[in-house]
């Protein structure tokens, strides 16, 4: 595979890769859970993974779209339990 090869390689997957991050943008990740219960905020975490790797997964064989899930499924797991950690805190200081 030549250079000129490689430069359309990586810029189709990055094209692809920036349509799968989009396609996350449309997506409206909300979750009910009970915040002093480690089990139910665990269950909003992965349901949200679970619903990330529905969205990309026509996008599977793309390598960025795999890095990429990984850190969103990532933050959104650190949002969550930051959120958490918010709630508990509410109900702390007004007890």
């Amino acid at each position: 595979m030549g250079f000129a090869d490689q430069i359309k390689r990586f810029t189709d997957q990055l094209k692809e890769a920036l349509a799968a991050v989009a396609s996350l943008d449309e997506e409206v990740l909300s979750y009910e859970f009970d915040a002093s219960d480690e089990a139910s905020v665990q269950a909003a975490i992965d349901r949200g993974s679970v619903r990330v790797d529905e969205k990309l997964a026509p996008y599977a064989s793309n390598p960025m779209v795999g890095k990429a899930a990984v850190e969103i499924k990532a933050r959104l797991a650190d949002m969550v339990r930051s959120r958490a950690a918010e709630l508990r805190a509410a109900v702390a200081t007004s007890a």
